[in-house]
């Protein structure tokens, strides 16, 4: 449950700070500074006509999950809800997961709908107590103290606790180095955990990624192999092993066919014969990290780093007045352009750096398009000193 201003204002008082810091407010920092200011320094309200889905379709997400935690819907409503929400919250607007291309925003959204309806038809909940939206403290430093509400957080068989963090997001960036920055906000929650006594070796840390899930696989030689899937390809993706093993058995050919194509039909392995069904376990898909508070070190520094850059930047802002002092490098709304033209809330007008880039981008499409004209014209005039028809494509015929 989210705390009224007047409980927020007690734990300022019991930190001893003017201002509670979330870890969403410095990764909007991170991104961009000049969006940063828009939200946090101008207050402006966001002018967008288009709003994105992909923050609502993740609150609807938790809103579902949360109320199966609290006991406020049972397992098998939780498909129905989720409908509901996506009902309401996306295609009752025309919400677009892609603003210029119609056909690849439809191909994005039935992913979704499919991947999450997947998701809640086969999710295989934790039995155990859940404190949904948990509101957690840490003090980076005294006078630096970052709030938050963490997803779901429980205690596992072996007397862990487990920060919870449900994705509907793409698995891409959750590996290597990225993993780290996407680590940030759960590293964080750790680290408030041990400051409320929790032994660190008893913190554990893991995202749901809502849209994937894991198969064991058994292979020819015995094996077990897992294989990480994308939900709405669980049929098309698995078909290949699914005929390996249908070779086994008694079925004709023409019948192992027809199984086959229902498994890309419907996207199941639901139809296989249940002796090939046991070669396949299904499992919800987590990205475990064991040890989270050993990277919490070098996240610290960069969230001093941050606080005191904008700090910096507010203090030059008050003297000058000069939205320059937080505009974003072009490298940096290159980077980034993706983010600030199809999610951020704010129009391509209101952030002036994106504006400022789209239109040197368009500048330099006219000018390439002027180039290739005249050089279309240049060559016309040296292909042959009496052939003058290049001239009707300039005035028209007759």
């Amino acid at each position: 449950m989210r705390l009224s201003s007047e409980e927020l204002e007690k734990v300022k008082e019991k930190y001893h700070v003017e201002e509670l810091w979330s870890y969403s407010r410095l990764d909007t920092f991170h991104t961009s500074p000049y969006l940063f200011f828009l939200k946090y320094v101008k207050h402006e309200q966001p002018k967008k006509d288009i709003v994105s889905p992909y923050g609502i379709i993740g609150g609807a997400v938790h809103s579902v999950l949360e109320k199966y935690y609290n006991g406020e819907i049972k397992y098998g409503d939780m498909l129905e809800e989720f409908r509901t929400e996506y009902m309401t919250q996306i295609e009752l607007f025309g919400l677009k997961f892609n603003n210029v291309d119609e056909k690849l925003n439809q191909s994005i959204a039935m992913k979704y709908k499919t991947d999450l309806e997947h998701f809640f038809e086969n999710y295989k909940p934790v039995d155990t107590k859940h404190e949904m939206e948990r509101f957690l403290v840490t003090e980076i430093q005294p006078g630096l103290v970052i709030n938050g509400y963490a997803d779901d957080i429980y205690k596992d068989s072996d007397g862990n606790y487990v920060i919870n963090d449900f994705k509907t997001s793409s698995k891409s960036g959750f590996s290597g180095e990225k993993l780290k920055e996407k680590a940030a906000q759960v590293i964080i929650y750790a680290k408030a955990l041990e400051q409320l006594g929790v032994p660190a070796n008893k913190i554990k840390a893991q995202f749901n990624m809502l849209r994937y899930c894991n198969v064991d696989i058994i292979q020819k030689n015995g094996k077990s192999k897992v294989s990480t899937i994308e939900r709405c390809q669980i049929g098309e993706k698995l078909q290949q092993k699914a005929a390996m093993w249908l070779k086994e058995t008694e079925l004709s050919e023409e019948e192992q066919n027809e199984i086959l194509a229902l498994m890309i039909q419907n996207n199941t392995i639901e139809h296989l014969p249940d002796n090939v069904k046991n070669k396949f376990d299904i499992k919800d898909c987590y990205i475990v990290i064991d040890d989270p508070l050993s990277m919490y070190d070098d996240l610290r520094k960069e969230i001093i780093d941050i606080v005191s850059e904008i700090d910096n930047r507010m203090h030059e802002w008050k003297e000058k007045h000069d939205d320059q002092v937080w505009w974003d490098d072009e490298e940096s709304v290159e980077k980034n352009s993706y983010f600030l033209i199809q999610i951020s809330e704010y129009s391509i007008e209101q952030h002036r750096p994106l504006a400022a880039y789209c239109d040197r981008l368009a500048k330099e499409e006219e000018e390439k398009r002027a180039a290739q004209d005249l050089l279309g014209v240049t060559k016309k005039t040296t292909a042959g000193d009496d052939d003058l028809s290049w001239l009707d494509e300039l005035v028209g015929e007759g």
